[in-house]
C-alpha cells in the first residue's frame, strides 16, 4: 500500500506544470486588446454619428467580410476616418459667428 502511495505522489509531482505568470496565460496573441478597443471605438463612433454606411463601405473596400477581418493598421485607418468625419459633422453644427455647439 505504501509503495502505491509513493508511486502516485511521484507521478503527481512529475505531472505538475511549471507555474507561469497569470497574465501570460490570459493575454493571448499580441495586439488582441488593441484590436478589440479599435473595433469598439469604430462601432461606437459610427453609431454616435450615424456613420454605419461609411464603416461598411470601408470594410467592403478593404476586401474584408466584416470589421473583425481587418488587420490592426486598417482598423487604425478606419477609426481615424470615422473620427475625422465625426469632427466635420460637429463643426457643421456650429452656429456661424458663435461658440461651438458642443
Amino acid at each position: 500500500m505504501q509503495d502505491r502511495v509513493t508511486l502516485i505522489r511521484k507521478l503527481l509531482a512529475d505531472a505538475r506544470t511549471p507555474d507561469l505568470p497569470r497574465i501570460r496565460r490570459k493575454q493571448g496573441p499580441l495586439g488582441t486588446a488593441r484590436r478589440k478597443a479599435l473595433m469598439q471605438h469604430a462601432r461606437l463612433t459610427a453609431s454616435l454619428y450615424s456613420l454605419q454606411a461609411h464603416l461598411d463601405a470601408f470594410v467592403y473596400n478593404a476586401g474584408a467580410e466584416a470589421i473583425t477581418s481587418l488587420d490592426l493598421d486598417q482598423l487604425e485607418q478606419l477609426v481615424g476616418r470615422l473620427e475625422h468625419l465625426g469632427a466635420a459633422l460637429d463643426a457643421a453644427c456650429d452656429p456661424p459667428g458663435g461658440p461651438p455647439a458642443r
